[in-house]
């Protein structure tokens, strides 16, 4: 009885992941990033369109606004992307690769959504004065 118990705890525990992955998240999403850092007061806005392929590849382009600089400035990215196990007893969407930016710079794009159903990705962090929220749609 206990086995079974335990069969059915550890199954409960990731059914949420395999439903997940049963749905189909690649395609075209319209996403847009903020953060603000209170210490430094700077706020950076992302809009951006992402393409998630079936082949767990992605590509976006988009723009990037930073506040206490001046910058604006557009961007692309190319790299992998894939569902995650689960964050706060959600399954997510993670992305990352290599930015590009019209500047000259480039820096490591990470993308991190919970599955808030089957056409929204969402997240938010929170520490001490800085903040960031993320939000998709399809």
């Amino acid at each position: 009885m206990r086995r079974l118990k335990l069969l059915f705890t550890a199954f409960a525990f990731l059914a949420p992941v395999h439903a997940a992955q049963a749905q189909d998240f690649s395609g075209q999403w319209t996403c847009s990033y903020v953060s603000f850092d209170g210490a430094s007061q700077n706020r950076i806005e992302r809009s951006y369109t992402m393409v998630l392929y079936p082949n767990y590849s992605y590509e976006l382009q988009g723009t990037h606004v930073s506040s206490l600089i001046g910058r604006y400035e557009r961007f692309i990215s190319r790299g992998e992307w894939r569902i995650g196990g689960t964050s706060e007893n959600t399954p997510y969407v993670q992305a990352g690769g290599p930015a590009q930016f019209d500047s000259g710079r480039n820096e490591h794009f990470v993308f991190w959504g919970w599955i808030r159903g089957a056409n929204v990705l969402a997240s938010e962090y929170r520490e001490g004065a800085y903040q960031n929220q993320t939000s998709c749609a399809r």
